[in-house]
């Protein structure tokens, strides 16, 4: 089973190019869906967050909102890092029973989506990497996303490797900028299918 890593920076493109990886017969898994499933009600996750906020974090159906946080992050920044240490580990282990299923049921190619794959270093559990290369296109889609705040985008940026050394550590770049869909295409395309013919070394 050989895996791929995605990432790239916020509003790059790399939802679209995972859903392009699909349709070349990979199999994706989505790091921040991942973590979406740990904000739900009732996780050990969601619990100790409220413990540690307060209940107000919460919304009607005890899950954790998302808006609200956004909130006191922009008001003190040190609980993005709360939110990622209690976060974070779940996202791994549900990431690793994740591969565990795709592997028992045959599969050739995974991607993982992951937007800190490089700073949690994911990328170590991947054969190979890819890196979303959307330019200038992306602080401006970033900027234009719901809740999105100079100041919360600054700080978010903040917790990422410059742009220039993340995509010296990937062993791919494929172009994501406005209008590039077909040559984007055409990449993953012949990615995927070079993909399967190497030998896969990051799993077991």
């Amino acid at each position: 089973m050989f895996i791929l890593g995605l990432t790239g920076p916020m509003a790059s493109g790399k939802s679209t190019v995972a859903q392009l990886f699909a349709q070349a017969g990979a199999v994706c898994l989505d790091a921040d869906a991942l973590v979406h499933r740990l904000q739900q009600p009732g996780t050990p996750q969601t619990l100790a967050v409220a413990d540690l906020l307060g209940v107000h974090v919460l919304d009607e159906e005890g899950g954790l909102d998302r808006e609200v946080l956004k909130r006191h992050i922009a008001r003190d920044p040190q609980v993005l890092n709360l939110l990622e240490e209690v976060l974070i580990p779940g996202v791994v282990a549900l990431l690793a029973a994740q591969l565990q299923h795709a592997a028992a049921q045959g599969a050739k190619l995974v991607v993982i989506e992951a937007p800190l794959l490089f700073e949690y270093g994911l990328h170590h559990r991947c054969d190979a990497t890819a890196w979303c290369d959307a330019g200038a296109d992306a602080a401006q889609r970033a900027h234009s996303r719901p809740g999105m705040t100079p100041a919360l985008l600054t700080l978010l940026q903040q917790r990422r490797l410059p742009s220039t050394e993340a995509q010296k550590l990937a062993t791919h770049t494929l172009a994501t900028h406005t209008g590039a869909l077909a040559k984007t295409t055409a990449m993953v395309q012949q990615l995927a299918q070079h993909m399967l013919t190497l030998p896969p070394q990051a799993w077991p």
